[in-house]
């Protein structure tokens, strides 16, 4: 750990122990004065832009009050570290604990979280610091990287019903690309990426993907991937799935409610968060490359739109 500790040294870290974590290249400082703080490895120099833009969007969320894992500077007022060609970043650990999305009270965690991400989006909306960094659109991540991608890989019934639901998309999508504004966004964001303590909402972790694009991709990447996923991004890796997916059903809307509640939707954006969801349930790559390409997701969403467009409506009222 002596590289680590030499590492360390720029942020002048009283140091009681170091511990990996498991995740490669990130570890859990702990302080002489009781704080404890986490320590990444996040690439070579060529992330030093991206990295910056971490550094000055997530402080400018923090100093708005809002709980962030964000960049501490060093003693001489870097926002990064190096060892040889590397470059460590240092955050401040933010505590929380598992959180039951997936059972019978799980409605105020979504609520709370939902007032979370709406915050969060106000707040980057009002960010008008320097900022490199790329930009996204949800019609370009699915015609001109997901389609062209892994299309050409699958063939048969499951090549037509992703082809069938791709036209049902593009309109819409397309629409949403060229009438909603755009602004900051963290584009990463899943369950694994908030920190809960019970109901109540923590902070924002690992916010390694900053850049500009519109809100409603965060808000139904969020909501899409807790039943999209298994483990610590999505559904609990015990239990029945089904039932799991049940209970986000009955409870998802309070996510809309309560960002509703401080950071208004468009009526442009309520009217297409299904549509925007179902976007995220193609099979991905990794399913693709392992020849088992899994539609289960897709037709989860379609078997329950009805019940899920109900329930958007009426969390979402204008």
């Amino acid at each position: 750990m002596s590289e680590i500790e030499a590492v360390l040294g720029a942020w002048g870290v009283p140091l009681r122990s170091i511990q990996q974590a498991e995740v490669p290249g990130v570890y859990h400082v702990y302080s002489q004065n009781g704080k404890r703080y986490v320590l990444k490895n996040v690439g070579g120099l060529d992330m030093m832009a991206r990295t910056e833009v971490q550094y000055r969007v997530t402080r400018h969320v923090h100093q708005a009050g809002i709980p962030i894992a964000y960049l501490l500077p060093t003693q001489d007022g870097s926002f990064y570290s190096t060892s040889g060609s590397e470059m460590f970043v240092l955050m401040p650990y933010l505590h929380g604990e598992e959180t039951d999305f997936y059972g019978p009270e799980s409605a105020p965690a979504y609520l709370n979280l939902g007032r979370a991400y709406g915050r969060l989006h106000a707040c980057l909306s009002e960010y008008d610091g320097p900022i490199e960094t790329w930009r996204v659109d949800i019609y370009d991540l699915v015609f001109n990287d997901y389609a062209p991608r892994w299309l050409p890989h699958l063939s048969g019934d499951v090549l037509s019903r992703i082809q069938a639901t791709l036209r049902e998309l593009e309109d819409p999508l397309q629409l949403l690309a060229t009438e909603l504004p755009v602004q900051t966004i963290l584009l990463d964001a899943h369950r694994g990426n908030v920190r809960m303590m019970g109901d109540e909402f923590r902070g924002f972790i690992d916010c390694d993907h900053i850049c500009i694009g519109q809100r409603f991709f965060d808000v139904v990447t969020a909501l899409s991937s807790m039943v999209r996923y298994r483990g610590c991004n999505g559904l609990p890796v015990d239990g029945d799935p089904e039932e799991q997916r049940a209970y986000w059903l009955s409870h998802f809307s309070q996510f809309l409610s309560g960002y509703h509640e401080v950071n208004p939707f468009f009526e442009l954006e309520r009217d297409h968060l299904w549509l925007g969801m179902l976007s995220c349930c193609f099979p991905d790559g990794r399913e693709i490359r392992d020849g088992v390409p899994v539609l289960e997701h897709m037709d989860w969403f379609y078997s329950n739109r009805e019940v899920m467009e109900r329930s958007i409506y009426h969390a979402v009222a204008f």
